[in-house]
C-alpha cells in the first residue's frame, strides 16, 4: 500500500489529538480530584460510587434518627426511674399501713402523702421533650394523663408507638404509650346509680343496706329522717297534728344525694362501711345530672342488698272510743263524765265533758291538755270515733273515764298499747330506685297468693345460674303452690349457694286504735334471691309461652325475677329500592357502662326457608361481636328455649350481672339517615318503650299542635309537635332537641310502601332508667284521635283531665282513691282534703291530691303532679319513675268511677316497658392511678386487711415498670450499637467510595508528566517531519 504524505500527516495529527485529550483528562482529574465525570467514563465505577453515596446519606439520616430516638428513650428511662422510685414509696407506705399501727391522724397523713405521690407519678408520666409527650403514644401533642371533671386520672393518649426508620426497611419504636407503663390490669367493682337531677331528694322509708365486699360485709341504715306523723300540713280536721300513721304532705324531711353518700360512707353502727367502700357523688358531664357511686376499695366484687328496717321504732300511742253515728256531724254526748289523762310522768289532768258536746268539741278540749291531742276519726259518718293521742313517740298513755265517757270508751280505765312505725309504705328501696340493688326481688303478692293449674303445658321451669353454680327448677304437677312452697322447691335444687327468702310486709296492721280513717295498706309478700358469695344470679324461664292460657311458663318474668331478654324469631329485615341488601342492621348492645356496636348481615341471621330473622342466629352474632370479658367468658350468654312454636326461642343474659341494654341504631348509609332495621324492637329485646305499629301517614292534624314530655329519673325534655308531623318527624325532633341521653329508633320494614302500617318508634334512656312519655298538650291527629304520644303508641302515663270540670267533687258516699303498683296497693282517704267538711272537694282541694299520692308512695313507685296546660286547665299526671305498670281507681268522679291503667308495653312483666336488671356490680378495667384511688381510700379508712391484699398489685405495677425500663434499656443499647456500627460503616464506605471515584494525586501527577512529555515530544517530531514549503502556502 502506498503511503501518502496526507496519510502520514493524518496519523500524526490523530495521535497528537489523543495525547492532548489524555493530557486534558488527567488535568481535569487532578484539578477536580475525581476520576469520573460522566457515566461513560466508567459505568461500573460510577454506579458503585452512586450506590455508596446513597448508602452513606441514608446512614447519616439513620444516625440522626437514632440520636432523636435515643433522646426520647433516655428521657423516658429517666421518667420511668422516677415513677419506679415513687411506686416503691407507695409500697413502703402500704406495708406500714397494713400493719394496723396508725391512728386516724397518722392514717390521714399517709393518705395525703399517697395523694401527692399519685400526682407526682402523673406528672412524671406526662414528661415531654421539645413539646412532645413521651407516653402519649402517637398523639405526642396531648398530655397523656389528665384529670377529668371528677378528679379522676384518665388516659388521653392512644395505644400506638412513635416509630422511626433505623435502617433500610427496618422501622423501630422510639417511644412507649401510657398503657404499656400503666396497663388496665386492675378491676374496679362499682355500683353506680342512674342519672339523677342535681336537686334529687330522697324521702323514702327507713332502710337497711348490706354491702358485701369479697367475704366481708357491713350494714348501713338510711334513715327516714324525722318522720313523726305529726305535721298536718293542709290535712283536714287537724289544726296541730293528725297522727294518722300514714305519711302525709309536709311531714317528710328529704335527704340530698350528698347526705346519702355521707350517711353510707360514715356509717359505724353496724360495721365501718368506710373501710370497705368509697362513696361519692359524681357529677354528669353536662353539670345537669349526678350519680351516686359506691366503689370497692380492694378490687373485690361488691354486692348490695336492701330491706325495710325491722327494728321497732316507737310512734305516738293512742286510745280510741267505740264507733258512734256522727252522720252529718249530728252526734252529741248523751251523758257527761270526766276523763283523767296520765302520761307516765306521775302527773295527771282531769277534764269534764258535759252532755250534748259534739265530737269536735270533745277533741278540742282534749287538745288543750299538754302532751296529748284529740282527734275525730271518720267524722261525719256512721262509723266515727274519738281518739286521744300522745304527741311524743313512746310516751305511756293511760286514761280513766267516768259515767257517759266510760260508756263511750267501753271501760273505766284504758292503757294505750305500744305503737310502732309502719316500716314500708313506699315499698321501694333507695337502691332499687337508683338501679344499684344486686339482689333479685320479685313483685309483691297478697298473703294468700298461689300458683295454680300446674301441668306439663303450664309448668314452672326455671334455669338459675350464679357464678359456677347452676340449677334447674321444674314443677309440672301437684297441688297449688304458695310463695313459700316455691321457695322450698328452689332451695331443694339450688342447695346452699343460693339464699331464697320470702319477705313479708304486714301492711298497716298496727297496735292501738285505728286513727287513719279510710287510709289503708294491705299486707304483701315477695320472693328474694341472692347468692351467698356475692356472685351475680340469673333466672330464666326455660319454656316461655306468650299465650296467657299458660301463665306459669312465664312465671319468672311475671314475678319480675327474670334477668334475661327473650328473643323472638320472625323479625323482618327491611327492604327498599334505596336499601343495599348487603347493608347490615346495626344495634347497640351495652353491658354495664361499655357499649358495643353490633352489625347484623342478612346472610348471617335470616333463615333461608322462612326469609325471617332467626333469633338463635342473631343471638349468636350478638354474643360473638360483644366478645369476652377479662375472665375469658362471653359477656353475654345464650340459652336455647323449649317453649311452643311461635314463642321466644333464645334467652340472653349478662354473665357478670351487669345491666344489659339493647337499642336499634340507624343504617350506616347517610341516604337512610334516621331509618333503623329495628331487629331489637321486632325481636322483643329492645330496652325502654317499644311503640305500637302505626300508619306511617298518621300525622298531627292541620291547625293543631301539641307538646310531649320525655322524662327519666334524671332528665326531661318537652318536644313540640306541629301540623303534619309524623312519627318519623317526631323521631328526628327527639334526636335534635333531647341531646344524647335518649336512644331513638324509627323502624319501617318496607321503605318503598307509602301506605305502610307497621312503622314503630323505640325510645330508651341510655343510663338504663325508665322513660316516661306523656302528652302535656294533646294534639289532634289526622285520624281524629287526641294526643300524639298516645296515637304513636309510646305514651306511658295516666292523665286525669280538667280538674275544674269536677269542681266540686262529691265525696259524701265514696271518698277513697286506690293506687295499685308492683303487686301492692294504697288506699287514700280523700276526706283529709275536705278542710271545710262539706263532703265535697273544691278545685283548690283537688289540686292537693298529687301531694297525698306522693307522700304515700314517697315519689318512688308512683309519682303524681299537677299540670296546668296552656288554656289554664289543671290535670293530674301520674307515672312510675321505675317504669312499673300501675292502676288508679276510685268510685268518685276523679277516675269516672272506674279504673285507669298505665299502658302496658312489656307483656308478662310488672313493668310497662323493657327495663334493665342488675345482679352484679359494674366491672371497670382501671390502671394504677385508679388503683391508687382505691388504696388511698383504704388507707384513710384504715382497712388493714384491704391494704394488705393490695400489696401484690403494687408489686405487679413495679414489675411492669421494670419490664418497660428493661425494654427501654434494650432499645437504647441496640440503637447506640447500631449508631456506632453505622458510623463505622460510613467510614468504610467513604474510603471505598474515595478509592473508586477520587484521583490518586501522586499517580495522576506522574501520568500527567508522562503524557505532557509524550505530547511535547510529539510536537517536536511533527515539527521536523512536517516542513511546509512556499508551494504549501500557495495552495
Amino acid at each position: 500500500m502506498r503511503v501518502t504524505n496526507s496519510m502520514m500527516y493524518g496519523g500524526i495529527m490523530n495521535d497528537m489529538h489523543n495525547n492532548l485529550s489524555k493530557l486534558m483528562k488527567l488535568n481535569k482529574q487532578l484539578s477536580t480530584g475525581k476520576l469520573n465525570h460522566r457515566p461513560s467514563d466508567s459505568p461500573i465505577d460510577v454506579t458503585r460510587e452512586l450506590s455508596l453515596g446513597t448508602t452513606i446519606y441514608e446512614n447519616e439520616q439513620y444516625i440522626r434518627n437514632m440520636d432523636d430516638g435515643l433522646t426520647w428513650l433516655k428521657n423516658t428511662d429517666t421518667a420511668m426511674n422516677q415513677i419506679g422510685d415513687m411506686i416503691a414509696r407507695v409500697r413502703e407506705l402500704a406495708v406500714k399501713s397494713g400493719n394496723g399501727s396508725y391512728d386516724d391522724e397518722e392514717a390521714e397523713a399517709v393518705a395525703q402523702e399517697l395523694i401527692q405521690i399519685q400526682e407526682g407519678i402523673r406528672q412524671a408520666a406526662n414528661y415531654s421533650v421539645e413539646g412532645r409527650y413521651l407516653l402519649s403514644g402517637a398523639s405526642t401533642a396531648i398530655p397523656p394523663f389528665q384529670r377529668d371533671a371528677n378528679g379522676d386520672v384518665a388516659y388521653m393518649g392512644n395505644e400506638f408507638r412513635v416509630q422511626y426508620e433505623m435502617e433500610r426497611g427496618i422501622v423501630s419504636d422510639v417511644s412507649f404509650n401510657g398503657r404499656q407503663v400503666f396497663p388496665q390490669d386492675h378491676t374496679q367493682y362499682t355500683l353506680e346509680s342512674v342519672d339523677l337531677p342535681t336537686d334529687f331528694e330522697w324521702s323514702g322509708r327507713n332502710e337497711i343496706i348490706q354491702l358485701t365486699v369479697g367475704d366481708r360485709a357491713v350494714k348501713v341504715r338510711i334513715p327516714e329522717d324525722g318522720w313523726l306523723d305529726n305535721d298536718n300540713g293542709y290535712v283536714a280536721n287537724s289544726p296541730d297534728t293528725d297522727y294518722n300513721r300514714y305519711r302525709d304532705p309536709e311531714e317528710m324531711k328529704p335527704m340530698s344525694l350528698d347526705d346519702i353518700a355521707k350517711t353510707i360512707e360514715n356509717s359505724m353502727n353496724m360495721g365501718d362501711s368506710g373501710r370497705l367502700v368509697s362513696v361519692r357523688v359524681v357529677q354528669g358531664s353536662d353539670s345537669q345530672t349526678q350519680r351516686l357511686q359506691i366503689r370497692s376499695h380492694t378490687g373485690e366484687r361488691i354486692a348490695l342488698t336492701s330491706w325495710p328496717e325491722t327494728d321497732v321504732i316507737q310512734m305516738p300511742r293512742a286510745i280510741g272510743s267505740t264507733n258512734v253515728d256522727d252522720t252529718g256531724g249530728a252526734y252529741t254526748l248523751p251523758d257527761g263524765g270526766d276523763m283523767t289523762i296520765s302520761l307516765g310522768t306521775g302527773e295527771s289532768t282531769t277534764i269534764s265533758f258535759g252532755t250534748g258536746m259534739s265530737l269536735e268539741d270533745m277533741a278540742k278540749a282534749i287538745s288543750e291538755v299538754e302532751g296529748v291531742y284529740g282527734k275525730v276519726v271518720n267524722g261525719g259518718t256512721a262509723n266515727a270515733s274519738l281518739a286521744i293521742v300522745a304527741k311524743q313517740p313512746g310516751t305511756q298513755l293511760e286514761v280513766d273515764f267516768t259515767d257517759g265517757l266510760e260508756t263511750m270508751f267501753g271501760a273505766s280505765t284504758v292503757v294505750a298499747e305500744e305503737v310502732t312505725l309502719p316500716p314500708d309504705h313506699s315499698h321501694t328501696g333507695l337502691s332499687s330506685l337508683l338501679g344499684m340493688e344486686t339482689t333479685l326481688k320479685s313483685t309483691e303478692f297478697p298473703p294468700d297468693y298461689a300458683i295454680t293449674g300446674l301441668s306439663d303445658d303450664n309448668k314452672v321451669h326455671w334455669y338459675l345460674e350464679g357464678g359456677d353454680h347452676k340449677a334447674e327448677v321444674m314443677v309440672n304437677a301437684g297441688p297449688d303452690m304458695s310463695l313459700d312452697d316455691l321457695a322450698k322447691e328452689i332451695r331443694a335444687v339450688a342447695g346452699d349457694w343460693l339464699d331464697v327468702i320470702v319477705q313479708t310486709d304486714p301492711g298497716d296492721k298496727v297496735a292501738g286504735p285505728d286513727t287513719s280513717g279510710s287510709n289503708e295498706e294491705k299486707g304483701t309478700q315477695k320472693l328474694i334471691l341472692r347468692t351467698k358469695d356475692g356472685q351475680p344470679v340469673n333466672v330464666i324461664d326455660i319454656a316461655p309461652d306468650s299465650d296467657l292460657a299458660n301463665p306459669n311458663t312465664n312465671l319468672a318474668q311475671s314475678m319480675g325475677l327474670s334477668t334475661a331478654v327473650y328473643a323472638q324469631s320472625g323479625a323482618t329485615f327491611p327492604t327498599g329500592t334505596d336499601l343495599d341488601p348487603r347493608m347490615p342492621a346495626r344495634m347497640k348492645v351495652s353491658v354495664g357502662d361499655r357499649d358495643y356496636t353490633v352489625k347484623l348481615y342478612a346472610e348471617d341471621v335470616v333463615d333461608t326457608v322462612t326469609g325471617k330473622v332467626d333469633s338463635a342466629k342473631m343471638a349468636k352474632e350478638i354474643q360473638k361481636q360483644v366478645g369476652k370479658g377479662s375472665d375469658g367468658q362471653y359477656l353475654i350468654k345464650t340459652v336455647d328455649l323449649t317453649g311452643p312454636a311461635g314463642n321466644p326461642e333464645v334467652a340472653m343474659f349478662s354473665t357478670s350481672g351487669e345491666p344489659m341494654r339493647f337499642a336499634d341504631l340507624p343504617f350506616g348509609d347517610p341516604a337512610l339517615k334516621g331509618y333503623s332495621a329495628g331487629l331489637a324492637l321486632q325481636s322483643g329485646i329492645s330496652t325502654g318503650v317499644a311503640g305500637n305499629a302505626v300508619d306511617q301517614n298518621l300525622a298531627v292534624a292541620a291547625g293543631s299542635g301539641g307538646v310531649i314530655r320525655f322524662e327519666s329519673l334524671g332528665r326531661s325534655v318537652n318536644i313540640s309537635v306541629s301540623p303534619g308531623d309524623t312519627s318519623k318527624d317526631l323521631a328526628e325532633k327527639i334526636e335534635k332537641y333531647a341531646g344524647d341521653w335518649l336512644d331513638v329508633a324509627y323502624i319501617d320494614t318496607d321503605l318503598d310502601d307509602p301506605n305502610n302500617n307497621d312503622v314503630r318508634l323505640s325510645i330508651a334512656a341510655k343510663d338504663g332508667s325508665a322513660v316516661n312519655i306523656v302528652d302535656l298538650e294533646p294534639a289532634t291527629m289526622s285520624d281524629g284521635s287526641t294526643g300524639a304520644a298516645e296515637a304513636f303508641g309510646i305514651d306511658t302515663a295516666v292523665k286525669i283531665d280538667d280538674l275544674g270540670a269536677l269542681d266540686p267533687m262529691d265525696i259524701s258516699a265514696n271518698h277513697t282513691l286506690t293506687v295499685k303498683v308492683d303487686g301492692y296497693e294504697h288506699t287514700i282517704d280523700l276526706r283529709q282534703l275536705d278542710i271545710d267538711n262539706t263532703d265535697a272537694l273544691e278545685l283548690s282541694e283537688l289540686e292537693k291530691i298529687p301531694d297525698l299520692i306522693n307522700a304515700r308512695f314517697q315519689g318512688q313507685d308512683v309519682k303524681a303532679e299537677l299540670y296546668t296546660d296552656s288554656s289554664g286547665d289543671k290535670h293530674i299526671i301520674m307515672s312510675s319513675p321505675r317504669g312499673l305498670n300501675f292502676e288508679v281507681s276510685s268510685a268518685t268522679a276523679l277516675t269516672g268511677g272506674g279504673t285507669l291503667s298505665s299502658p302496658d308495653r312489656s307483656p308478662n312483666t310488672p313493668w310497662g316497658q323493657n327495663v334493665t336488671r342488675r345482679t352484679g356490680a359494674d366491672q371497670r378495667a382501671t390502671d394504677f392511678f385508679g388503683f391508687m384511688d382505691d388504696l388511698i381510700d383504704a388507707v384513710r379508712s384504715q382497712d388493714v386487711q384491704g391494704v394488705s391484699s393490695m400489696l401484690s398489685d403494687i408489686d405487679d405495677q413495679i414489675t411492669t415498670v421494670l419490664k418497660a425500663r428493661t425494654e427501654v434499656g434494650a432499645l437504647i443499647n441496640r440503637y447506640e450499637g447500631s449508631q456506632s456500627r453505622l458510623t463505622e460503616n460510613n467510614l468504610n464506605y467513604s474510603d471505598l467510595k474515595s478509592t473508586i471515584g477520587d484521583t490518586d494525586l501522586a499517580k495522576g501527577s506522574m501520568e500527567y508528566l508522562m503524557a505532557q512529555a509524550i505530547y511535547q515530544a510529539g510536537l517536536a517530531t511533527v515539527a521536523k517531519i512536517i516542513q511546509p514549503t512556499l508551494v504549501d502556502f500557495l495552495r
